[in-house]
């Protein structure tokens, strides 16, 4: 059984929110619902979110915060 994932990032700070993607779009198990980025530049780290999407394959949407 898949388990739901939305992931609420601030992915580009460090490596780690990227590892997570990363992991979450190879994992079987996960369906990621979505994705939602915050802190500061938010459609810069939402355009960073879509590239290891696209590189996965996968086309999951993404929220930029306020």
């Amino acid at each position: 059984m898949k388990r739901k994932i939305l992931l609420d990032t601030d992915i580009g700070t460090d490596i780690d929110d990227a590892v997570a993607l990363a992991y979450l779009l190879a994992n079987p198990k996960c369906d990621l619902l979505g994705i939602t980025t915050v802190t500061g530049e938010s459609d810069k780290r939402a355009m960073m979110a879509s590239v290891l999407c696209k590189i996965a394959g996968k086309d999951i949407p993404i929220f930029p915060g306020v």
